[in-house]
This record gives structure tokens, sequence and C-alpha cells, in this order.
């Protein structure tokens, strides 16, 4: 625990690579931590390193497969990587093992949205590529209704992000 508490020390510091090298050994040594993979993924990320933090979160993924946490992040870091597809499977994995949170449903609301928008603005509009968008503004909508119905954190987030599709 001195070397957990050592990272988090080196973290705040701002000494990034230290602190990811002293939450290594951490998951080394208690591979059963599950807070030291966020802070590592954190830690990777803040080094431009968001392969790396992939990987950490899918190693916890395979630990946890039912922590719904885990798999929000996983999703947040490929929305990052830009691997949308792949976002929308971690975020309805997320849905799916806490389906009373919101959270998940907004992350999964966020995402479609996305892929609407670059839909929308980057493919030559044809019948099929319509109907593309399409579906993930219905699923955008959906998962904000779900995430505005269940509460939390980013429920007015999710109103706005609503009342901006409803108006197409």
């Amino acid at each position: 625990w001195v070397q957990y508490a050592l990272g988090l020390s080196e973290f705040t510091l701002r000494h990034v690579d230290a602190a990811r090298a002293a939450f290594e050994a951490v998951r080394l040594a208690e591979p059963e931590f599950k807070g030291v993979y966020f802070d590592l993924a954190d830690a990777y990320l803040q080094l431009g390193r968001a392969g790396d933090a992939l990987s950490v979160l899918r190693d916890a993924q395979r630990r946890w497969p039912e922590d719904a946490e885990t798999h929000n992040a996983v999703g947040v870091v490929l929305v990052k990587r830009g691997a949308l597809d792949d976002a929308v499977e971690a975020f309805t994995r997320a849905t799916s093992t806490a389906p009373a949170e919101g959270l998940g449903y907004y992350n999964l609301g966020r995402v479609q949205h996305m892929r609407y928008l670059r839909w929308q603005q980057t493919t030559p509009s044809t019948p099929s590529t319509k109907a593309m968008a399409d579906r993930a503004r219905t699923s955008a909508l959906e998962a904000y209704r779900r995430s505005v119905a269940i509460g939390g954190s980013f429920e007015k987030e999710a109103r706005d992000a609503i009342a901006t599709l409803d108006w197409k």
C-alpha cells in the first residue's frame, strides 16, 4: 500500500511517469485491487499512451466482466481513440451489467450521437447512409431518455442532447 500511496502522491505532483511505475508495481503485487487499474489507465492517458490505457482496462474487463465502471472506462478510451463502433459495444455492456445506472446510458447516447453526427458530416448522402444515421440518432435518443428516466449526474446534459436531436 505504500507503493500505491507513492503512486497517488506522484500523480498529484504531476510526476506521471513515476506514478505509472508505482501503479504498475501495485498491479503486479496486488492484481485483484481494482482501483489501481483505473489509476494506471489514467496515468497512461496523461502520458499520451491510449493503447496502453486500453490494454490495462481490457485486463480489468477480463477480471471483472460484470463491472459497469470498467466497461464505461473502456468505452471512454475507445471514444478518445475514435473507435466509436467499439465504444458502442463497451457502453452497451455497461448498461447490461448495470441497467439501473444512468451513466452507461448517457455514455451510450453520447457515442451514438457522435456516430450520427459523423454519418451526417463525413459520409455522402445515400439511402443506406441516411438509414444508418437515422438508426444512430434513434439509438442516441433512446439511450438519453433512459438516462434521464434513471437520473444522475448527467441528467441535464442528456436532456439538452434530447432537445438537440429532437430539433433535427
